[in-house]
């Protein structure tokens, strides 16, 4: 039932579809509200995010999605229990929630329990689970609303892992922090928690 879908993003057990008019589809698993349509019911047909009309961007991944709006607001949805919605609690939410504090974004990234976005400034900001550092903010701590990453303040992309994240700045270099256990950080180690980006070794 899907004709005019113009961006698909898929998570953990679910997927999302922006619609030419701003419009916001979901399908699949629900057991956190991941398909925002106010209910825990799974779908298997695509049903609409409720009170979603303006959507630009998405990203899902695990079982949270966000969506950046026309007017550089954000809102989530789906699981929170590490403060990944941004919306200052950690309750699931099954409709979508504004991200606490965030104006004029122009991106944004989803990670397995974290979340970050940039702005059209370039000021970058992450949230949710902090084990390893992937919030870039210098600690470990959890957080329920936006933190700024340590350091950059020009960024122009983002993206994120399961407990890492990376960030493209204005010049082309890249920067990334989180988990680096598997050498993901870029930075020629391997080490478990980077909480403050590095930059990355390029070739």
């Amino acid at each position: 039932g899907v004709s005019d879908a113009v961006e698909v993003v898929a998570g953990g057990a679910h997927t999302c579809a922006r619609r030419q008019g701003g419009s916001v589809v979901c399908w699949g698993a629900n057991s956190s509200g991941q398909i925002g349509d106010g209910t825990l019911t799974a779908r298997i047909t695509p049903t609409a995010v409720s009170g979603l009309s303006d959507a630009i961007r998405l990203s899902s991944y695990n079982v949270h999605t966000c969506a950046l709006r026309r007017g550089g607001t954000v809102v989530c949805w789906g699981n929170n229990n590490r403060g990944q919605l941004g919306d200052s609690t950690m309750t699931n939410r099954a409709t979508p929630v504004t991200v606490v504090g965030l104006t004029g974004v122009a991106g944004i990234a989803t990670g397995l329990q974290h979340s970050c976005a940039y702005t059209g400034s370039g000021a970058l900001h992450c949230w949710g689970d902090n084990a390893f550092g992937q919030l870039g903010d210098g600690t470990t701590a959890n957080f329920a609303t936006p933190v700024p990453v340590s350091g950059i303040a020009d960024a122009v992309d983002v993206a994120s892992g399961d407990r890492h994240t990376c960030a493209l700045r204005r010049s082309g270099a890249l920067m990334c922090w989180g988990s680096g256990s598997d050498g993901q950080i870029g930075d020629g180690n391997i080490v478990n928690i980077r909480s403050r980006p590095v930059a990355v070794t390029l070739p």
